[in-house]
């Protein structure tokens, strides 16, 4: 799920807008809450979603995270 090594950017899934990289390919919890395109990815993305809520809470709006990726 992470970009190349040295990349800390990605482009979010949600919204599409350029953003800090998150393992979740969206840059928000607002954007993760967002319906998928197949039955099966909405499914993936339910069965994550307590691990992502979990994620995006623990990092502030717009701060830039650095997971020891980059």
């Amino acid at each position: 799920m992470s970009g190349p090594p040295g990349v800390g950017i990605m482009v979010c899934a949600g919204c599409g807008q350029v953003t800090p990289w998150t393992p979740w390919d969206r840059c928000s919890q607002e954007c993760f809450d967002m319906p998928r395109a197949t039955p099966q990815e909405q499914q993936a993305a339910i069965e994550a979603a307590p691990a992502a809520y979990a994620y995006f809470m623990s990092h502030a709006p717009g701060e830039e995270i650095d997971e020891g990726l980059t």
